[in-house]
């Protein structure tokens, strides 16, 4: 699998999909500790980020299976994902090789 192609991010209601209108008024960071609260709120172990074309999927793993969370449009997902690496003091040019960091 490319690198980019599923982000697995431990921790510990669930289908929505974003309109238009809902993903303007959200930014990234905010979009990210939404992601992160729900995923705790939930008891997730795992989020997994679920690129297409158009879009992306979020799903958390409860109990042992993936459970759609949210749909996010592919712009929001680059930028969510550029947000990850600076998080995580990733190299933000690198799409082809796996990296390894961690946040707080």
């Amino acid at each position: 699998r490319h690198p980019d192609q599923i982000f697995l991010i431990s921790s510990r209601q669930l289908a929505e999909v974003m309109t238009p209108q809902q993903s303007a008024q959200e930014t990234i960071p905010d979009l990210f500790r939404s992601i992160m609260a729900q995923a705790l709120s939930a008891q997730a172990s795992d989020v997994h980020c679920v690129p297409g074309f158009q879009s992306c999927q979020i799903h958390f793993r409860v109990d042992g299976v993936l459970v759609l969370f949210k749909t996010i449009h592919r712009e929001q997902w680059l930028s969510l994902c550029a947000h990850i690496k600076v998080l995580g003091q990733l190299d933000l040019a690198e799409n082809r090789r796996p990296q390894d960091g961690a946040f707080r």
